[in-house]
C-alpha cells in the first residue's frame, strides 16, 4: 500500500491519486496479510471510507483541476 502510494506520488505528483490507490488497495492487502473475516471487513470499510472521502478529489482529477504536490512556494 505504501509502496504504491509513494510510486504514484513520485510519478504523477498527485497526493490524492496516491491516497486513492492506498484506500483501494488496503482491503486487498489486509485480506492477504490478515485473512481473518472481521479484519478483512474492517479493511474494506476503512478503504472504502478513504475512497468515499476523496470523491471531491476524484472529480478534480477527472476535470484536470487537481493541484500537484510541489516543494516550491507559489508566488
Amino acid at each position: 500500500v505504501w509502496g504504491g502510494f509513494i510510486i504514484l506520488v513520485a510519478l504523477t505528483r498527485y497526493v490524492s491519486l496516491g491516497s486513492l490507490w492506498a484506500g483501494a488497495s488496503f482491503p486487498f492487502a489486509t485480506w492477504v496479510c490478515f485473512p481473518e473475516p472481521v479484519i478483512v471487513v474492517l479493511g474494506f470499510l476503512c478503504g472504502g471510507l478513504v475512497v468515499w472521502m476523496h470523491r471531491g478529489n476524484i472529480k478534480r482529477l477527472l476535470q484536470g483541476n487537481e493541484n500537484k504536490f510541489s516543494f516550491r512556494k507559489k508566488s
